[in-house]
């Protein structure tokens, strides 16, 4: 019980990361939010092993490059 009612509060004040995507998402066109809904999937389909490769190695470059200005 405790746990359910910390969530409605996370969701109600909006401090969690989720929370800041549905919101950040009312203001996509329908094109964008296929667009996203498609990604998710994709990502979704990947294997744990993949899934982490992005997360771990290639991430932090496109973060890199962004970081420093660099054309992916």
């Amino acid at each position: 019980m405790q746990n359910n009612e910390r969530s409605k509060t996370f969701r109600r004040d909006g401090s969690n990361r989720s929370g800041r995507i549905c919101r950040s998402g009312n203001n996509l066109t329908p094109d964008q939010k296929n667009a996203l809904r498609e990604r998710a999937q994709r990502w979704q389909q990947l294997s744990p092993e993949d899934r982490s490769k992005v997360r771990n190695e290639l991430l932090p470059k496109w973060q890199q490059m962004t970081r420093s200005g660099a054309k992916p």
